[in-house]
């Protein structure tokens, strides 16, 4: 195909003095898969969009907000070109809906503010019913000023669709989670703990489900982590900043390369894209790729693994980079004409 038809999901209003933006919504984007260039054909309006899932003809969405203004996950239906129409929402008894996933016919959804994961069945027509199921974290952590309570921060699915993880960035701990036909089943017994003020945030499971990685925002440290016995076992910590870096720590996002054995983390106020070559348990430095703009928040692959796609949603910026066979990223097209941009899906 000459294009891929993917969906940028923005901020629409301010969450707080140094978090928000003025985006339209979610914008539908045409990537040229030969020159990386980016096309806007069409926008649609949602308030903060803060992430979005696709499941083949349906999109759905948070609307990331405070309890007082109703948070809410919306389900659409994706038309030819990727035009999308808004088929229903629900309620979410939470605060902050950060992260949204699916599988076997369910919507969840992480909650940052209230350190809770929620649970939507959905119909066979992509409608979102009522929310079915809750789970509500406990416990703090070390850092007085961001784990003063649970902060449940990605529903990480693992590639059997049965078994989940939660990065918990409040309690450090990665709380996991079983599906069992039609409900999502809570299983203390595998948690993981992470080290004091790390801060988990998002999870990257290793295409063949034996391994994966962590990205905790408040150290930058990069987590291995291995399956032995059926459980996930911590077994590594790394940094993904330079020595050189005096700033405070922020990081943000992780991506594994869908067929090469490479890893990418972003980390916001350095500004980069940190590669690591994957190999058995160790992660081999590559290289860090700076960017120009600020807040590096999101970015995601391609499913083909050919292009990489970054948002900076401080300064509007959108980086396409084409992924070489080394690992490397070469950049192609960049933009500031995406307001806000804070995920990307494919």
């Amino acid at each position: 195909m000459s294009t891929t038809i993917f969906y940028i999901g923005t901020y629409t209003q301010m969450l707080s003095p140094n978090l928000g933006g003025n985006g339209p919504g979610i914008y539908t984007i045409a990537l040229n898969n030969y020159t990386g260039a980016l096309t806007i054909l069409h926008t649609t309006s949602i308030t903060n969009a803060g992430y979005l899932v696709r499941n083949q003809q349906y999109l759905y969405s948070v609307v990331e907000v405070l309890p007082e203004q109703n948070p809410k996950v919306v389900a659409f239906q994706i038309h030819p070109k990727g035009r999308l129409q808004k088929i229903n929402q629900q309620s979410i008894n939470g605060s902050l809906p950060c992260h949204i996933n699916y599988a076997h016919q369910s919507i969840l959804v992480a909650c940052y503010g209230s350190g809770s994961v929620h649970r939507f069945p959905v119909n066979s027509s992509g409608c979102i019913l009522p929310q079915s199921q809750q789970f509500n974290h406990q416990g703090s952590s070390s850092n007085k000023e961001r784990q003063e309570a649970p902060h449940a921060h990605q529903i990480a699915i693992h590639p059997n669709q049965q078994d989940v993880l939660v990065p918990d960035l409040g309690i450090d701990t990665l709380k996991s989670y079983h599906i069992q036909k039609d409900q999502l089943l809570s299983n203390p017994t595998k948690d993981i703990a992470i080290p004091n003020g790390y801060g988990p945030r998002h999870l990257v499971f290793h295409p063949n489900g034996t391994k994966a990685y962590l990205i905790n925002e408040l150290t930058a440290q990069v987590t291995t982590l291995s399956q032995e016995k059926h459980q996930f076992v911590a077994k590594h910590h790394q940094p993904s900043l330079p020595k050189t870096f005096k700033q405070t720590p922020s990081a943000s996002a992780i991506r594994h390369h869908p067929t090469l054995p490479f890893l990418y983390v972003a980390n916001r106020t350095l500004e980069a894209i940190t590669i690591y070559y994957t190999q058995q348990d160790q992660l081999v430095f590559v290289d860090h790729l700076l960017l120009n703009g600020k807040t590096v928040r999101e970015f995601n692959i391609t499913p083909n693994g050919s292009w990489l796609i970054a948002c900076l949603h401080d300064s509007n910026d959108v980086y396409v980079f084409r992924i070489l066979a080394n690992g490397m990223l070469q950049q192609t097209y960049h933009t500031n004409q995406i307001l806000a941009p804070v995920c990307v899906c494919f």
